[in-house]
């Protein structure tokens, strides 16, 4: 019965994929690869503050500073699990790292948002929050990165204090905002947050011109890292918030015309103390509308439902105007070939390696089937990608490639139909490609039966 109803409704929107499941494989090719470098760092702006020099000094224990370059080792977690990845804080420049979001750009280059920096909202108060425009070389296998746009207020518009409140340019900080998808317009940004979560509009130069609150059902729904709440005064009273830490806005697309945007939660809403939920027991995620001309939460949208508990949602991206592309991974990093022996961890071996790393084709529910579930159509194994050509530079081995990273972050659909994806590498903490080193950031592009 469900099959028909979906038939129809495919009728009735005049598109035509070819009917499947989410167990739908649908196969995917490598035509390229370019690598950026981990260590790769540039100077903050000349205009910033001289403590901004130096990157990483609140990520040793306790979050307390530490001035001396290279004396934090880099891990891939705290404990005798963790593996050395080769780079050690804090690093003299910024970072270009943690690409949370892709956008082909007019010429050709793309933009890569970075996210919040080192991972916490508390650690992160060094770390430069910036847009790079990158030229991707998949034929020499480099990433260039073009120019920067650093965020900033200096208009004010944030209305709690930020880390740098007292300086004439306000850049912003990853302990300010946790910038993870964008959306580019004619003038400017739209970028999905976490920390409130927000929706934030930025101008062509960086500049913050408009922050938007969330509200779910009409009501306000904040995370715990939301600049306006406040731990209790005894450990007696409650600290009430609706979205979970780092489960805000992932994903953030635009419509056909601009005006709405469609964004898209990475872990499920609370309400009173419960996560919703199917009646299967799958997490159920909001993808919201917000109107940018009335400037209101529209109560329309869709829900996403996720394959299993503790995976999450990093991106989406449109294919036509009722499908779109979804990526959702679990939290696992390495190869399951070289997973360590149950209650063995160490250096030599991956202790959760990576087993759930997906891209699904997905079809919006009819117009005023407001909460309805996304249709899941197929999917991409990021694990297991055919190069047939021998194409990666890295992780290519035997005719595949794959993309064993905790965080796979970027997914684009480039004007050509192709597929762009990137991985987040959390610098220097995620060590996926290799064990001993930290992850570069690998932009690939996928050649993919039936997309277009």
């Amino acid at each position: 019965m469900r099959a028909l109803r979906l038939a129809a409704a495919l009728l009735s929107l005049g598109t035509a994929p070819a009917l499947a499941d989410a167990n739908t494989l649908l196969p995917a090719i490598l035509e390229g690869q370019a690598v950026l470098p981990a260590n790769t760092l540039v100077p903050p702006p000349p205009d910033a503050p001289p403590a901004l020099a130096l990157s990483g000094k609140f990520t040793g224990p306790g979050g307390r500073r530490v001035d001396e370059p290279g004396k934090i080792q880099g891990r891939t977690s705290p404990g005798p699990s963790g593996r050395p990845t080769g780079i050690d804080l804090p690093v003299k420049g910024q970072p270009v790292q943690g690409v949370s979001s892709l956008r082909a750009a007019a010429d050709g280059t793309v933009w890569g948002l970075a996210d919040n920096g080192y991972g916490a909202k508390g650690n992160s108060a060094d770390a430069l929050l910036g847009l790079h425009r990158f030229r991707l070389d998949f034929g020499g296998g480099k990433a260039e990165r073009v120019e920067t746009l650093w965020l900033s207020d200096p208009d004010r518009r944030f209305p709690w204090p930020i880390t740098l409140e007292g300086t004439e340019r306000r850049y912003l900080t990853g302990a300010d905002i946790d910038p993870e998808s964008l959306v580019v317009t004619p003038d400017g940004f739209w970028v999905s947050d976490e920390f409130g979560p927000f929706l934030l509009r930025f101008d062509r130069q960086g500049r913050l011109q408009e922050p938007v609150e969330t509200e779910v059902d009409g009501k306000p729904v904040r995370s715990p890292d939301h600049p306006a709440l406040r731990l209790p005064g005894t450990p007696d009273q409650p600290l009430a918030f609706e979205v979970g830490r780092s489960r805000g806005f992932e994903s953030l697309m635009a419509g056909p015309d601009g005006r709405k945007l469609y964004a898209l939660m990475e872990g499920p809403v609370w309400k009173e103390g419960t996560a919703e939920r199917w009646a299967d027991g799958k997490p159920r995620l909001r993808w919201m509308v917000y109107d940018t001309v009335d400037k209101r939460w529209t109560g329309e949208g869709w829900t996403y439902p996720l394959e299993a508990d503790g995976n999450t949602v990093a991106e989406a991206t449109w294919v036509d105007e009722r499908r779109a592309l979804v990526l959702e991974r679990d939290s696992g990093e390495g190869d399951a070939a070289r997973a360590c022996p149950a209650g063995q961890p160490g250096p030599t071996c991956f202790e959760r390696p990576a087993r759930f790393k997906r891209l699904y084709l997905v079809t919006r529910p009819p117009e005023g089937a407001a909460g309805a579930a996304v249709a899941k159509e197929g999917y991409i194994d990021l694990l297991a990608i055919a190069d047939p050509k021998g194409l990666a530079k890295q992780g290519g081995a035997e005719g595949r490639y794959g993309m064993p990273f905790v965080t796979i972050e970027s997914a684009a659909l480039l004007p050509d139909g192709r597929v762009l994806v990137a991985n987040d590498n959390n610098f220097p903490f995620s060590a996926g490609r290799f064990l001993d080193r930290a992850d570069d950031t690998e932009f690939v592009v996928l050649r993919v039966e039936g997309l277009k």
